[in-house]
């Protein structure tokens, strides 16, 4: 049976980046990482827990001229691999 979970993001502070620019790459975040989930699944540790109070999503590089929607998902990689850092 599938498992559904459900995903917010209370707090995602962006600095150095547009205001403009924030709801778009909010709302890559948000995409990326339901497909990331949808296709690798939940680290085993993450699905007996209620909540997730914080994700360390490290450090990334981001190319000069790069899109909004690229943006969100390089950070949403960096999210989805911080699961595996915080079991």
């Amino acid at each position: 049976m599938r498992q559904s979970i459900e995903i917010n993001i209370d707090e995602l502070i962006l600095e150095g980046f547009p205001y403009i620019d924030r709801d778009k790459i909010g709302n890559s975040i948000r995409n990326e990482l339901a497909k990331m989930i949808s296709e690798k699944g939940m680290p085993n540790a993450y699905l007996d827990s209620q909540q997730i109070s914080t994700v360390n999503g490290g450090s990334f590089f981001i190319s000069k001229g790069s899109t909004p929607n690229s943006i969100g998902k390089q950070i949403a990689k960096s999210i989805f691999e911080g699961f595996g850092n915080n079991r």
